[in-house]
């Protein structure tokens, strides 16, 4: 039997044919072999699947299929179809059998003892543990927690993804109260600002999907003779990226693009060569990086690729000089100054721009909310390039649906080595020899090469 989601079935046919074949009805499903029916929902175990399966119906409709986990009953992967067959015991394998003290264990592991947890109704809690209630009231095993004037709740191990571990910066948090209003109130406070936050969202880029943006021209001489001093072959992958960003450049929508790629697969090269390509249209270009560090490494990667170009690129930070701030902010002002790289310093209200036509946001997760408010004004009517190895999940979903345009770069460049990360516990010698093994002969020479460079560029703050 085959189940599609978007495909009607008759919810008590599907049930029949489960106990057809051979699956047994429980309240809640931690075996194989085992469904479970809540409303509209209908958990399934099978033999085939390495996960437990959840279907939701609306109607007789299957609305959604997915893998869930038996853990915490929160879903794992989305499915389109499943393959239902009947469930014999005689394939169940030994160690596909799960013992109860694991299923236990398994259901609180998220949640232990003295942890602060969130249900969704009732607001904050502290767990103490599960507990076996048997008499006439409850019947089955409960996660207890314990809220303000030892209040206590008894939430039924099938309802365990109605919980929450609590995760905000405050380590002790205020226990929830049963006998008031407040959790519901923030609930509905919280619901009404994601609506509004939402309404604003979609208005912001309504707005600028409506926006009659620059048109570039085609690549300049200039332009492919600075591409063609790169010392590497761009892979497939990055080309393709390049020709999105050229193609968006080079038409009257506003740029709205997201670049992903892991570290190291070629995005700063690509930035590089948008930058170039509006400089060539005489447009002034702004890089933001979230640390002073990345931003110190972006201006002397620039600065080495566009050498040859008349540009001027400059470097703003926390460390810059007040003198050198305010010359580059007059600079930007009046022209002089090409290209600025820098941290959320660039941001602030006395900055501003003769020609804005690109704007670069590196590693946009890392910057705060009001940075971000603040980056919603600058990118209003200009291109904006988004580049990072790991995107919030607002802004990976809002290219996903269509609201930001993507490029994956998946192939790494050739003979790039992949960087090897090691867990363990603290151990001076192991950082001492990490540090030995980086300050070869070669690294050092390169260091002291690049010495004038790296001081020069932060006004004497790193001598």
């Amino acid at each position: 039997m085959i189940i599609k989601c978007g495909q009607t079935y008759v919810m008590m046919q599907l049930l029949d044919q489960l106990v057809e074949f051979n699956y047994s009805r429980v309240p809640m499903v931690l075996q194989r072999g085992e469904f479970a029916v809540r409303g509209d929902i209908v958990d399934i175990f099978t033999l085939d699947y390495e996960y437990p399966i959840r279907l939701e119906l609306d109607l007789d409709k299957v609305v959604r299929v997915v893998y869930f986990s038996i853990h915490n009953q929160r879903t794992i992967e989305s499915l389109t179809s499943i393959q239902l067959n009947k469930f014999d015991v005689n394939r169940l394998q030994p160690q596909q059998l799960l013992t109860k003290e694991y299923i236990e264990k398994s259901i609180v592991s998220e949640f232990q003892i003295g942890d602060f947890v969130v249900h969704e109704d009732y607001g904050i809690g502290r767990c103490e543990g599960l507990s076996y209630k048997y008499d006439s009231f409850l019947n089955g095993e409960y996660v207890v927690l314990a809220f303000k004037g030892n209040d206590k709740v008894y939430v039924p191990v099938e309802q365990v993804d109605r919980l929450h571990k609590w995760a905000a910066s405050t380590q002790q948090p205020v226990l929830s109260s049963l006998s008031d209003q407040k959790w519901l109130a923030k609930r509905k406070k919280a619901k009404i600002d994601t609506l509004t936050f939402i309404e604003d969202l979609f208005e912001n880029y309504k707005f600028r999907q409506q926006q009659v943006g620059f048109k570039f021209n085609t690549d300049t001489p200039l332009q492919l003779e600075i591409e063609d001093e790169f010392e590497h072959k761009l892979t497939i992958d990055q080309q393709v990226a390049l020709d999105d960003i050229k193609s968006d450049m080079q038409s009257t929508k506003a740029m709205d693009r997201l670049l992903c790629g892991d570290v190291g697969y070629g995005k700063t090269e690509l930035m590089v060569r948008a930058t170039l390509k509006a400089l060539e249209n005489y447009k002034q270009v702004v890089i933001l990086v979230p640390t002073t560090i990345l931003a110190e490494q972006h201006w002397q990667t620039f600065s080495k690729r566009l050498k040859n170009t008349p540009y001027v690129v400059r470097c703003m930070n926390r460390l810059t000089a007040k003198p050198e701030q305010k010359k580059i902010l007059k600079d930007l002002k009046q022209g002089y100054c090409d290209c600025v790289i820098g941290t959320q310093r660039l941001l602030s209200k006395d900055v501003g721009y003769n020609d804005l036509g690109l704007v670069v946001v590196d590693e946009e997760q890392r910057f705060g909310v009001k940075h971000k408010e603040s980056l919603k004004m600058l990118c209003q009517h200009v291109d904006t390039l988004y580049v990072s190895a790991t995107p919030i999940p607002r802004t990976l979903y809002m290219s996903l649906v269509g609201s930001k345009d993507i490029s994956l770069i998946n192939v790494a460049p050739e003979n790039r080595k992949p960087i090897l990360t090691t867990v363990g516990p603290r151990n001076d010698d192991v950082i001492v020899n990490a540090i030995n093994e980086r300050l070869t002969a070669e690294n050092l020479d390169r260091i002291f090469q690049n010495q004038d460079l790296i001081v020069d560029c932060t006004d004497n703050y790193y001598t």
